[in-house]
């Protein structure tokens, strides 16, 4: 309230100023008129007879009209003289209000003070309460923390033998288990043996078994007893030791030196058995059975082929075939990368595209190579991105011969 009226009071005490000017602008100029008057009325008869009786009429019609605004000026001061009081009343009056309510705001502001320093001061208190009581459980908590850190300290010399104790016992155990993990080894690495030669005797008695068995006159003349009851020229193999005793053989094979094995990347001539054009070589399905077997166990395409003694090439083809999934051309001489060196980046790059669901075309493409090359360092490659389990094997080969 008090802001209201300090606001009023300037603008009430400069509408006064102002009016007061215009009041004494208006005295000033009825004065000078007034003076003009009576100077006319002064001047002598002669003067008048002189003057025509237009310039006359004219003169008397400015003399009322000048007495007429002479009676609005006087007015006009009666006016003001009566504004110029209800204004003085107005501004006592507006004063009067002002300072009755700048007493009353006054005596709010101090109520409201009042009021608000008290709902502080219970507020304060209240938070002071509140700290006490935190204080007091934080005291207690560091009794509790004092009484039982107290108590651990008695307990650690106790524990100390305990301690001792179980570390004797764990170096005991860990001494058990390096040995059995030792034990262990032994026992994988003698199993890896045993199925290494299983899959050899395996694939040697798959090849016997597959190759043709029908002798001609002068080998069954050959083969036939003396009269002592022994063969002329039949030696013993080295595999037949190694088939069960009551393996049916349709007939006695002729010994022969083994044949080299030849592990290769490129078309070549070479004699001996393993050594096959693409073309010629024709895998049954237990060769295919062998071939998988012996690829799950070395997970190497030279490791397989020494096993199988099958030359390097025909591996790859056939594994790639069974594996992979190859369309059209497999040993294709005119891709624009063919026969140049793999970098490591590349050999990383096309393992990952393979476990990224790329297909083998597709792969041989973006990298401008045949699908042999990328067969070939997909079979080969250390993280082994290629899936093949035991499980799978029945239907791989079911699949390759229906």
């Amino acid at each position: 309230m008090s802001s209201i009226t300090n606001g009023w009071l300037p603008l009430i005490a400069l509408i006064a100023t102002i009016t007061l000017l215009l009041l004494a602008v208006v005295f000033v100029v009825a004065v000078v008129v007034l003076a003009k008057i009576n100077g006319l009325a002064r001047r002598p008869q002669a003067s008048a007879a002189r003057v025509d009786p237009a310039t006359a009429s004219a003169m008397n019609t400015m003399v009322e009209g000048l007495k007429t605004e002479n009676a609005s000026l006087q007015s006009l001061l009666l006016q003001e003289q009566a504004a110029r009081e209800d204004l003085q009343t107005r501004v006592e009056t507006a004063e009067r209000s002002a300072s009755a309510a700048a007493s009353v705001t006054r005596e709010q502001v101090r109520l409201g003070v009042d009021q608000s320093s008290a709902a502080a001061i219970t507020e304060l208190q209240d938070k002071l309460r509140g700290v006490e009581l935190h204080n007091l459980a934080l005291h207690q908590e560091c009794a509790d923390l004092r009484a039982r850190l107290a108590k651990g300290v008695k307990g650690v010399a106790n524990r100390d033998a305990d301690i001792t104790e179980a570390e004797d016992w764990v170096d005991r155990a860990t001494a058990r288990l390096l040995a059995a993990q030792a034990e262990r080894d032994a026992a994988l690495r003698e199993v890896d043996d045993l199925k290494l030669e299983m899959l050899k005797l395996r694939a040697e008695i798959s090849t016997l078994l597959a190759r043709p068995t029908e002798p001609a006159a002068e080998d069954a003349a050959k083969a036939a007893p003396t009269s002592k009851g022994t063969p002329l020229s039949w030696k013993a193999s080295p595999l037949e030791s190694k088939l069960p005793p009551k393996l049916p053989l349709k007939s006695t094979p002729k010994a022969a030196p083994k044949p080299p094995i030849v592990t290769r990347t490129t078309a070549t001539k070479t004699s001996g058995v393993g050594v096959f054009d693409d073309e010629d070589k024709q895998w049954n399905a237990a060769e295919d059975a062998a071939l998988l077997n012996a690829y799950l166990t070395t997970r190497n395409l030279s490791a397989t082929a020494e096993t199988l003694r099958v030359d390097q090439k025909q591996v790859a083809l056939r594994l790639i075939s069974l594996l992979l999934a190859p369309q059209g051309i497999v040993d294709d001489p005119s891709a624009p990368k063919h026969g140049k060196t793999y970098s490591g980046a590349d050999s990383k790059a096309i393992a990952q595209a393979w476990r990224d669901g790329r297909k083998l075309p597709a792969i041989a493409r973006d990298f401008q190579r045949d699908q042999l090359g990328i067969g070939w360092k997909l079979l080969d490659h250390a993280s082994r991105p290629v899936e093949l389990t035991a499980d799978m094997i029945p239907e791989i080969v079911e699949g390759a011969h229906r």
